[in-house]
């Protein structure tokens, strides 16, 4: 964590710190979750291989809780990968 007088800034897993900053604070998230690609993230515990619905269902809970941290006017970048094929197999 770096802390000065202008700004706070944390490094670590989004979900967990998330619960930790509080409501309506953040002015700025940047974040790169996994993809549902089936990697193995080893002990970090997610399941990366997730049905292409359940993906979804889990990125509207972590985009949702982003929204509730966010101070007015804050603002959220999220890297993401096309998941056309795996909407179309979905289907």
């Amino acid at each position: 964590m770096y802390t000065d007088a202008l700004a706070r800034v944390l490094l670590g897993d989004s979900a967990r710190l998330l619960e930790a900053v509080g409501e309506a604070g953040v002015n700025l998230v940047v974040t790169s979750p996994p993809y549902a690609l089936g990697i193995d993230y080893g002990k970090a515990g997610y399941a990366d291989d997730q049905p292409y619905a359940a993906y979804l269902d889990w990125v509207r809970t972590w985009a949702t809780a982003l929204l509730h941290v966010s101070a007015p006017g804050g603002r959220a970048s999220s890297t993401s990968r096309s998941t056309r094929t795996k909407a179309a197999n979905a289907r």
